[in-house]
């Protein structure tokens, strides 16, 4: 997050303040009268926080630059990638590599993205299968998904 900020221009009082936010933080949780021991949070931003909202978009900001013939969407932490055309070995080609593109992403800034809430949605009349993965994994293949 710090390196993002720096490549968009925040420093100074902002920069140490943001730093200083993410910086050295925990979380417990209480159940009744129990807690938890203390754990530390080494990614993401505190779930409520009001400007955890806009550092995550700075965090993901630069994704659809990484891919390459596809359109993208993203809304907060829900987001897509799609290809229109004709000719499904290649439509399926250049959506893999983009899986690849995304994952790489990922490693590189520490996201994690939840296999089971992948899906593919292949709109056609062709009944050819259509197998694209994720880490090694298939994605499931659906008639409809909901999206944000």
């Amino acid at each position: 997050m710090l390196i993002k900020l720096k490549s968009y221009g925040i420093n100074g009082h902002t920069y140490d303040w943001i730093k200083q936010f993410l910086e050295d933080r925990t979380i417990q949780v209480r159940v009744r009268d129990k807690l938890s021991t203390v754990h530390s949070v080494e990614n993401g931003t505190a779930q409520g926080a009001m400007i955890s909202p806009l550092l995550f978009i700075c965090m993901i900001n630069d994704l659809p630059k990484e891919l390459h013939g596809v359109e993208t969407t993203l809304f907060a932490d829900d987001s897509s990638i799609y290809k229109s055309g004709s000719n499904m070995p290649y439509l399926q080609k250049v959506i893999q590599r983009n899986l690849d593109l995304i994952q790489a992403w990922c490693d590189k800034w520490g996201f994690k993205i939840l296999s089971e809430k992948s899906v593919a949605v292949p709109f056609t009349f062709s009944r050819q299968t259509v197998n694209l993965n994720k880490c090694s994994k298939l994605i499931q293949i659906v008639k409809t998904a909901k999206f944000l």
